[in-house]
């Protein structure tokens, strides 16, 4: 974090006052709970607790002052005769987005790209750090730190000597991008994808694509760069919604067509890697990433163009893709004894579903499919269930699932399916076929059923 006194940050944005004593902050925490010696708190309120009610104890622990909302004068007025720092604010969401934005602008010639996407973000801004990292300092989005509280806190998180930043930014509503642009500020902006996921917040798939776009209103507004993919449904949407940047060529598309900017092609799914070839700007390459799935080749290609649009070049690209392995919890495969575990369970769209299956069906050996319910879909939940049932009958030996809507998914399974009220009563039916010579269970779910913990107990039990 790069440190930086409370009166500085009032007189850049006048949205907010200080009142009682200035200090320089070195850290700043929204979870009472970490608050450190010197800290500044900044209270959250949520939909079961207002972090306001922590203040007093956040100053306990050692917090030298705290954000706070113009409706809560009384806390203020209590606090500022102690020493304490204080800065009055219309929300101390929008003031924890401006104290990223200080820190984001403070850091002379850097260089921000963001990502958003329904499915792929975390994969996509691996791979561009990696690529960056060849460029000079990089840092990125840790974890899901994607919402309105953690990308400023990611914001926060950057050192003075940072020069590229890469950025996921998360949405489950409209406006949710928009508000987190407000304070990114990225010279080059990348849609992953768009459809498949958040459909009860977003209403329909194309108010998903109005939602995703938000990204590119924000990075055009600016005269910067924007990056979709052309194996899109909203490729011509994109195309005539943004005709005049695109003409101008700061509309740029990755994908498997002759004319985008990145072209993948040749691409080749076995086990647990992925083959394909990518070509820009008259430069062709092969590559072999240790990643499982065909989509994981686009998201290759996505991390080239984003990272090649604001200053990498192909050696770098190549070096970067090099360097990757799969990530924990994301499609990530372990031996465990006779058993392989390809572990996904970290979250689930409709789209990331299909594309686990996908993998579970190149693997060799009795093939089982452990699900978990998909959230957020709305209206469409029951549809989408089904089609996961019919995909998982041509991947999968045996299809185990957990949670009401995916009764759905075992309906289309027939025999091959069974459907469990406790993530405890699926272990105990799973147990017996851990012994069959080669098994590989893909775990598979939205973050709310903790599918984790069916991938943990098998590394409890099955390994060597």
């Amino acid at each position: 974090m790069v440190p930086f006194l409370l009166s500085d940050l009032c007189l850049k944005f006048p949205s907010l006052s200080l009142i009682g004593a200035d200090f320089k902050v070195s850290e700043v925490v929204t979870d009472s709970r970490k608050v450190t010696l010197g800290s500044l708190y900044v209270p959250i309120k949520g939909e079961r607790f207002d972090g306001h009610d922590f203040i007093e104890k956040a100053l306990t622990q050692g917090a030298q002052g705290f954000l706070c909302d113009k409706d809560h004068l009384a806390l203020y007025e209590k606090f500022k005769e102690q020493g304490y720092a204080i800065v009055v604010c219309d929300n101390t969401l929008e003031g924890l987005g401006l104290l990223g934005l200080y820190v984001r602008e403070s850091i002379k010639n850097l260089k921000v790209v963001s990502i958003t996407g329904s499915c792929g973000k975390t994969t996509v801004k691996e791979l561009s750090a990696a690529i960056l990292a060849n460029r000079g300092k990089t840092q990125y989005t840790q974890g899901n730190f994607n919402n309105d509280v953690g990308v400023p806190l990611t914001l926060l998180s950057l050192n003075k000597d940072c020069e590229y930043a890469v950025i996921e930014q998360g949405a489950s509503h409209p406006l949710d991008i928009q508000r987190t642009c407000r304070y990114v500020k990225s010279q080059v902006a990348l849609i992953n994808n768009a459809g498949g996921a958040h459909l009860e917040g977003f209403g329909s798939e194309y108010g998903i694509y109005k939602g995703k776009s938000e990204i590119l209103d924000d990075v055009f507004s600016r005269d910067g760069i924007g990056i979709v993919p052309s194996v899109s449904p909203f490729y011509q949407n994109w195309q005539n919604d943004y005709k005049t940047q695109y003409q101008r060529g700061k509309l740029k598309f990755f994908g498997d067509k002759d004319s985008d900017f990145v072209k993948v092609s040749k691409i080749k799914a076995s086990g647990m890697q992925v083959s394909f070839t990518l070509e820009v700007e008259g430069q062709k390459s092969s590559f072999t990433l240790l990643l499982a799935g065909e989509h994981n080749a686009y998201n290759a290609a996505a991390a080239c163009a984003l990272t090649m649009s604001i200053g990498a070049n192909f050696e770098d690209v190549k070096k970067g893709l090099a360097s990757i392995s799969a990530l924990k919890g994301r499609l990530h495969l372990e031996h465990l004894g006779k058993v392989n575990l390809i572990d996904d369970s970290y979250n689930a769209s409709f789209n990331s579903v299909i594309s686990a299956l996908e993998v579970l069906k190149l693997q060799d050996g009795f093939k089982i499919f452990c699900f978990g319910d998909m959230g957020e879909l709305g209206e469409s939940a029951l549809k989408l269930h089904q089609e996961v049932g019919r995909k998982a009958l041509a991947c999968a030996d045996l299809v185990l699932c957990v949670g009401d809507k995916s009764l759905e998914t075992v309906k289309e399974c027939g025999s091959k399916a069974h459907h469990f009220a406790s993530r405890q009563e699926l272990i105990a039916f799973l147990e017996p076929y851990l012994t069959k010579d080669q098994v590989c269970v893909l775990t598979k779910g939205s973050h709310a059923m903790q599918m984790n913990e069916i991938a943990q107990y098998l590394r409890e039990h099955c390994a060597c």
